[in-house]
């Protein structure tokens, strides 16, 4: 069995699926009178399409002094209570993965998609994050509590990037319609995020957009072609501001003395860098590393080699480190960030829940015993970091396989890659578009002169089985 396939967990226990369906008997209504009641606030929800579950929406309201954002996130630990068969299954599987092809969820359909999912009709259970900021978007108050909330809004991340983009507004006049009632709560929440990121930029943090890359597939499901496309712009617009709440949670914790995860990245290798300085025009220096990417990040947008920059950024940065101690996040340039916005996929977020939740009911964070919870703590933090390094060889595993494929589909054919460095061995390391890494063998490279300025063409001389094993030789003109 490959770690790609080991990850999918098949069916859930009877035990599991006994307790998801008699947590839709429990009554919403019933905890009003102990939880602020949202449901007449607007709170909004984005996803992918209509049928996409969410376990978070949002909440912006100008106040008079600034700004009072709301983060709402799905009362999972309602439903999987502590030590429970839905909290023992969950921790065992850790999270959700999705492919191409399959799915594999943490919890049951029925926590996921109906009662946890805040982008389904209904009175939602949830925890609400309340962050009021000043006028200078400086943090005046946090606030953790229990909550009833009722989506206002479905915003749908394509429909809300056509809004945006749409020249003519006659060409989008039916969803100018549906947007209305709430586009002036939207327009807030991009200018607020434009405002985050500058203020983030000052800090030396990263703007870097994201590129998707999505493998064409025939009519017999076989990988022909691969599409480069940016970001939507409302995804990254969302982004930011998790960012921004992510660090604020974090800051909570610190303050209050909270046992907490923290999650923190390193930064790009050296040689990365170096190679990046080369081809963008900035000078190397021994600098912060993470200033040194933020400064490489901002001269890639004026050039051609934009979306390779940002592709050999993000797959440069090593996988999520999970700790129990704030450590530097040179990735995004926030200080303590903590990831509480998904329960329903990942045990972290669900653990760090369990321990706000904990503190809303302890009536104060000084009657919270820190020590009750260090050790679910301990034990999540090292589950954490077992997980993120599986999943990030079988995500890893998953693009090789779709891109071997795609290179195997177009033998014979010219492909283009950046030649980033030569190894000990007298290789050369080559980044090919289609997002394999692959190497240019010594015999070949020992003549061969690479520019560190711009991109080559390289045809194959063999097709490897994962990710480093391609071996290539350049094309001479």
């Amino acid at each position: 069995m490959s770690i790609a396939e080991s990850i999918f967990y098949g069916e859930f226990p009877k035990s599991v699926l006994e307790q998801a369906d008699s947590a839709r008997r429990l009554s919403v209504s019933a905890q009003l009178a102990r939880r602020l009641d949202f449901r007449g606030k607007a709170i909004f929800a984005f996803t992918e399409t209509v049928d996409t579950p969410t376990s978070c929406a949002y909440s912006l309201y100008p106040t008079q002094d600034g700004w009072k954002l709301g983060i709402h996130v799905a009362d999972v630990c309602e439903y999987a209570c502590e030590g429970s068969p839905l909290d023992t299954e969950a921790r065992r599987r850790r999270a959700a993965v999705a492919t191409y092809a399959m799915r594999s969820d943490m919890l049951p359909h029925e926590i996921v998609y109906e009662l946890c999912n805040l982008a389904k009709d209904g009175d939602k259970l949830a925890i609400s994050i309340i962050i009021e900021l000043d006028s200078a978007l400086n943090i005046q108050e946090i606030t953790v509590e229990e909550s009833v909330v009722h989506i206002c809004g479905k915003c749908l991340y394509n429909e809300i990037d056509q809004l945006r983009e749409a020249k003519n507004r006659s060409s989008v006049m039916l969803l100018a319609n549906k947007y209305a009632p709430f586009a002036d709560v939207i327009d807030n929440m991009y200018m607020l995020s434009d405002q985050l990121r500058a203020k983030r930029a000052e800090r030396g943090g990263l703007d870097c957009i994201r590129f998707n890359r999505t493998y064409v597939r025939n009519d017999n499901q076989q990988i022909t072609d691969f599409i480069r496309e940016s970001e939507p712009t409302s995804r990254a617009m969302l982004r930011e501001i998790c960012y921004f709440a992510a660090e604020a949670v974090g800051k909570f914790a610190l303050k209050h003395k909270l046992p907490c995860i923290f999650n923190g990245r390193a930064s790009v290798p050296q040689d990365i860098l170096k190679y990046l300085c080369n081809l963008v025009g900035v000078q190397y220096t021994e600098e912060s590393p993470a200033l040194l990417t933020a400064k490489i990040a901002e001269r890639a947008k004026k050039s051609p080699y934009y979306a390779f920059v940002c592709d050999a950024i993000a797959n440069n940065i090593p996988r999520a480190v999970y700790s129990t101690e704030p450590s530097p996040n040179a990735f995004c340039g926030c200080d303590h960030i903590v990831s509480f916005f998904n329960p329903t996929i990942r045990y972290t977020d669900l653990v760090i829940q369990r321990v706000l939740k904990a503190a809303i009911q302890a009536g104060d964070v000084k009657n919270l015993i820190p020590s009750k919870h260090k050790k679910l703590m301990d034990d999540a933090t090292i589950e954490a970091n077992s997980a993120e390094m599986f999943l990030h060889k079988a995500y890893r595993q998953f693009a090789t396989t779709d891109a071997l494929e795609y290179l195997k589909n177009n033998y014979g054919g010219l492909f283009v890659g950046f030649p980033v460095l030569t190894n000990t061995n007298g290789e050369v390391i080559v980044y090919l578009e289609c997002g394999l890494q692959a190497v240019i063998p010594a015999e070949y490279a020992a003549d061969y002169k690479y520019r560190t300025a711009q991109p080559e063409r390289f045809e194959i001389i063999s097709v490897g089985t994962n990710h480093v094993d391609t071996t290539i030789r350049p094309v001479f003109n």
